[in-house]
């Protein structure tokens, strides 16, 4: 459970697929050498496609932690608006841990030792001074818009709400700084998010999104990395997912807490 304390905390995370069924990679370039579009702050377009569900059946995780490098295997399920549910799986399948996040918190489950430590997002994102909701959460996992502290929305709902400004590749879109506290969207010119950064007083999250790829008919970025920094420490964090499906059945394993013993604080599970 050494490094489970950066998936916590770092990834509400994930997202780099590879499907071995109907994947394939999109070109940046136009065919036939056609010069692509100028871009223009009118009419902006983001990338919205329609997911219910994500399966995200075989993920690596690479960590830079203090200094530090590891990497370990897990899985994500997500069903849209309800559960995420993270298992980390560092060897031959075992599942040591689980994180299960829902609209009313958080659940880090220690299956090793039988614990398992339950707590709200306030309570649990003070200790990297991040402020965020479920529905947050869930929109950086899925490379989607959203506005901190707002109920979500469409994404051509949020656009009239954001600055917008160009830069020499893309488009900017910016929330309106509030106490302290704002999110900013880089647009690639193919109208896909590949760079969503929150910022607070004292710290700032950023996710930068790549090797977007067509599973099927939703495009999606098979790389991330996350990237936090508070203060002069800079943890980061890479993900790879080796399968993914999307909106397509999926079940979310359930487990029985009277077989575990509940803690108070986090750090009786993962050590600081």
């Amino acid at each position: 459970m050494k490094y489970a304390h950066h998936i916590v905390m770092l990834a509400f995370v994930l997202a780099s697929l590879a499907s071995c069924k109907t994947t394939k990679s999109v070109a940046s370039a136009l065919p036939n050498g056609q010069p692509a579009k100028p871009l223009s702050l009118d009419n902006i377009k983001v990338c919205d496609p329609k997911i219910e569900t994500a399966d995200f059946s075989n993920i690596t995780v690479a960590f830079n932690v203090n200094g530090s490098s590891m990497s370990t295997r897990a899985s994500m399920r997500i069903i849209k608006d309800s559960i995420v549910q993270i298992s980390i799986q560092p060897m031959l399948g075992i599942e040591v841990a689980r994180i299960n996040l829902t609209k009313k918190g958080f659940l880090l489950l220690d299956k090793i030792n039988n614990r398992y430590f339950t707590a709200d997002y306030d309570s649990l994102l003070t200790k990297i001074n991040l402020q965020a909701s479920f529905y947050d959460l869930q929109a950086l996992l899925l490379n989607k818009m959203f506005i901190l502290a707002e109920p979500p929305s469409p994404a051509d709902a949020m656009i009239p709400k954001l600055k917008k400004s160009l830069y020499y590749d893309g488009i900017i879109l910016r929330s309106k700084p509030s106490t302290g506290i704002a999110t900013e969207f880089m647009l690639d010119k193919d109208s896909q998010i590949k760079l969503t950064t929150i910022s607070l007083p004292t710290v700032v999250l950023r996710c930068f999104y790549s090797s977007f790829t067509q599973q099927d008919e939703i495009v999606f970025p098979f790389k991330y990395r996350l990237m936090l920094i508070n203060g002069p420490q800079i943890n980061e964090a890479e993900i790879t997912v080796n399968s993914v499906e999307f909106n397509k059945k999926v079940k979310i394993n359930t487990v029985d807490l009277s077989d575990y013993k509940r803690v108070d604080k986090i750090e009786q599970i993962i050590p600081n």
